[in-house]
């Protein structure tokens, strides 16, 4: 393959790459991409057939109307400098294919593939990033390496040929650029996990994607939720250290606790800052035990609401503060517009009972009873269902017992003669989903004069077991019942049926293990922080501390058993060999490198006659000349063929073919007939 073979392969890998990381650029379309491709293609052809179609002054127009471009796109069209610059990038680097003529072109293009792979990793978490990084090292380096050998070929040759030959690029010379590009990735994960985190977040970009979701906001009509339950993009992952607990985990979002007729409301809106414990946690509840930590990454939210396992203890994460209101909803400053990751403990075995036993009133109005015309039948209603029970438990129970018995599930319920949808549902249709029946067990126990709230949030989802998460979607959006008993406190109740609990589309394990590796990327890469390498180092401190704990035992023990004529331990004899074979692999090495270092490769035979055939001539290279020095005081294309070919066996370790062994035997004959000029 010819050397330029080698440059334009290299050249149209890396733009690529560089096209495919601006694909994980979020808000660049794939039509963009599509078309940045085609360009691409369009000026492989003409590189292929060397035609220069874009004079040098034009390309000079086109880099400047390509930067007015970039301005108005951020002005105007955008107005996201990343996206911007982006764009930017990619049409000039598009550009610059077609203008490849000197190796500063080269370099020129491989530096903007550079700043591409750059602007998708401020915007992506893609694990695809890792291999694009990996491949863009692999032919960074290879690339590095074929320009410097051009130019020093040009400078060196500059009457022999334009470029090196292709015989080269050796099966040693893929396998050296291989090893230091793995060598550079170790290099670079090492110092990945070593650099200290400042924690400054400079590099951190806001996301243009957040998901919208449902139930969070001050006021929630009743069957908003109904359109997310068939969709199946992810809110949040939840690790959980050890198996998931017996039941259904509800992870609470919010809680709504006025209803009129159609829609819910917050009426509670006072909220109150979270104080932060010793150890630097937000402090919510310190008197619940026996917690549930949960591990979790939450996807960019359009709320300020903060989710986790019901009954929230405290929180670990890097918030500057959070609030908290009188139902439990804890808000952050702001919605999160990019990926959070925070560490919370639950308790969801002990309801979280009220230091004063008593609840607001909010939470026990019946506005909605004494207004509407079905108030005395849902009254009416709820005695009927009610009126075996002794205590406010047993009515909740009796009512939770009769909405899953008597109601069907449904994500299309009939509209029929109801007036309100509450009213439809229990009545009418006596069908519905998660909100119709937690609506109407909150308006029922409140007819029963029992404190009651909407809570909204998710259930848990999809459980991974190859890395011990939940993976919660859109889907697992939910609603449910949180009543105040007394001497109890606030207890979950979840009327829904058991259908609509359930998973609707069961993942397959490859799935789940390609979400596993994922949850990875984001987890130890990703957010990868200053307390991960605090508890790396501690780890590491302990293991070397064991270790040569255990050695000192084990010889210690060696001298304590001699003295007593025992055997040596089996711990010791391997301890032993193991050190034995490192210091015979260590001097091994060191041998191997001083023979490299005073290896002598001999000279090819016909470079040698050459040198022969010139001596009797006459002409002698000088102690202080190189042999392509020495070519070029000639000034004879025979001596500069069989230089370049002494260079590359010499030093290339490139094998001679039989086609070549009778040209250099034809280019002897003819320095042998050649009457050379003497050059002193």
């Amino acid at each position: 393959m010819r050397f330029g073979h080698y440059v334009i392969i290299l050249t149209y890998t890396m733009a690529l790459l560089g096209i495919t990381a601006l694909s994980l650029v979020e808000s660049i379309t794939p039509a963009f991409v599509v078309f940045l491709s085609l360009v691409a293609v369009a000026s492989l052809l003409v590189n292929l057939r060397n035609a220069q179609v874009v004079p040098r002054w034009l390309w000079n127009m086109l880099a400047l109307a390509i930067l007015l471009f970039f301005i108005v796109d951020y002005a105007i069209i955008s107005r996201n400098l990343l996206v911007s610059a982006s764009r930017f990038l990619s049409v000039l680097m598009v550009s610059k294919l077609f203008d490849l003529r000197t190796n500063r072109d080269y370099i020129i293009t491989y530096t903007l593939v550079f700043f591409q792979i750059l602007a998708a990793a401020a915007s992506t978490v893609s694990i695809m990033f890792m291999g694009i990084l990996a491949v863009f090292l692999v032919s960074g380096i290879w690339a590095m390496i074929i320009l410097n050998l051009k130019r020093d070929w040009a400078v060196a040759n500059p009457l022999y040929a334009k470029e090196p030959p292709g015989r080269l690029f050796g099966r040693r010379f893929f396998v050296f650029i291989i090893g230091a590009a793995t060598a550079t990735l170790v290099m670079t994960f090492a110092l990945f996990f070593i650099m200290p985190r400042s924690g400054l977040g400079f590099l951190e970009r806001k996301t243009a994607d957040t998901v919208k979701v449902t139930g969070f906001s001050d006021t929630v009509d009743l069957g908003d939720l109904g359109a997310v339950k068939t969709d199946r993009t992810v809110v949040m992952r939840v690790g959980i250290k050890k198996n998931p607990p017996a039941g259904v985990i509800h992870f609470r979002g919010s809680a709504l606790d006025h209803y009129d007729g159609r829609r819910w409301s917050r009426a509670a809106k006072k909220t109150k800052p979270v104080m932060k414990s010793r150890a630097n946690r937000f402090l919510i509840d310190s008197s619940q035990e026996r917690l549930l930590e949960q591990e979790i990454l939450l996807e960019p939210l359009e709320t300020d609401v903060l989710i986790a396992a019901s009954n929230v203890a405290h929180i670990d994460g890097k918030f500057p503060s959070l609030r908290v209101d009188q139902s439990g909803t804890l808000y952050l400053p702001a919605p999160p517009y990019s990926r959070i990751e925070y560490v919370a403990w639950s308790d969801i075995i002990h309801p979280k009972i009220d230091k004063a036993d008593a609840v607001a009133e909010e939470f026990r109005e019946t506005v909605f009873l004494d207004t509407d015309p079905s108030g005395p039948a849902i009254r009416a209603l709820t005695a009927k269902v009610i009126k075996d029970a002794r205590d406010d438990h047993g009515r909740a129970v009796a009512l939770e017992v009769y909405l899953k018995g008597a109601y069907a599930y449904t994500l299309n319920p009939d509209h029929t003669e109801g007036k309100t949808p509450l009213e439809d549902f229990l009545f009418y249709s006596k069908e519905g989903y998660c909100e119709h029946f937690a609506s109407a067990m909150v308006i029922m126990l409140r007819a029963a004069n029992i404190p009651s709230r909407l809570a909204t949030g998710f259930i848990q989802g999809e459980w991974n077991a190859y890395g011990g998460y939940f993976i919660v979607r859109q889907e697992n959006a939910h609603s449910w019942v949180e009543a105040y008993i007394k001497g109890r406190g606030w207890v979950t109740f979840d009327p829904t049926p058991g259908e609509g609990l359930g998973i609707y589309a069961k993942p397959s394990a490859l799935s789940l293990y390609i979400d596993f590796i994922r949850w990875k990327w984001n987890r130890n890469i990703i957010h990868f922080t200053l307390f991960d390498q605090v508890k790396i180092a501690a780890a590491v401190e302990r293991n070397l501390h064991s270790y040569f704990t255990a050695i000192k035992k084990a010889f210690s023990w060696d001298k304590e058993a001699a003295s007593k004529g025992l055997s040596i331990p089996p711990k010791t004899l391997l301890a032993t060999v193991a050190l034995l074979l490192i210091i015979a692999a260590a001097i091994a090495a060191l041998r191997l490198r001083a023979t490299a270092r005073g290896r002598v490769v001999k000279t090819p035979w016909y470079y040698v006659e050459m040198t022969a055939i010139l001596k009797k001539k006459g002409i002698e290279r000088r102690p202080d000349e190189t042999p392509v020095e020495f070519a070029r005081r000639l000034d004879s294309h025979s001596v500069y063929e069989l230089t370049a070919r002494h260079d590359a066996q010499r030093y290339g370790a490139s094998r001679l073919e039989q086609d070549e062994l009778t040209a250099l035997k034809n280019m002897l004959q003819e320095i042998k007939k050649t009457n050379f000029t003497r050059k002193v």
